[in-house]
């Protein structure tokens, strides 16, 4: 939305295009409104099939969309404010998105302890985490 609350139009899509990835990789609430310009018929797979669905697709068809939620889910970081993702250029949210992956962590499970090994850096898309040391 524009400062005066109206809807700004980010994407138009048509026939063989997909939308949702985004709130069901990172099972947020939607990142924007879809709205029906025309009449149009719509394949609705709900989020509990959508890996059943993923494994019968052909493999390349697969890759493809595994690459293109990936990217759409790097790009919408952008609208968190993050701003490590403000200053990255357009062209390269592909491939951040290949470099990738989001993780959901319900309270209370532990992104890694101490002592583990540290190969992974993280970013804080939405929610809190608490950091703590041992005593000894």
């Amino acid at each position: 939305m524009d400062e005066d609350g109206k809807e700004v139009k980010a994407s138009e899509f048509g026939p063989g295009a997909y939308f949702g990835e985004i709130a069901i990789a990172m099972d947020l609430p939607r990142t924007a409104t879809v709205r029906a310009d025309e009449r149009s018929m719509l394949l609705e797979i709900h989020k509990k099939y959508l890996k059943r669905f993923m494994e019968l697709a052909p493999p390349d068809a697969r890759d493809e969309l595994t690459r293109v939620v990936r990217e759409r889910c790097a790009h919408s970081f952008k609208a968190y404010g993050i701003p490590f993702f403000e200053r990255i250029p357009e062209d390269m949210f592909a491939l951040l998105g290949e470099m990738m992956d989001t993780i959901e962590y319900p309270k209370g499970r532990a992104v890694f302890n101490e002592g583990d090994s540290g190969d992974q850096f993280y970013i804080i898309v939405s929610g809190h985490v608490k950091i703590s040391v041992s005593s000894e």
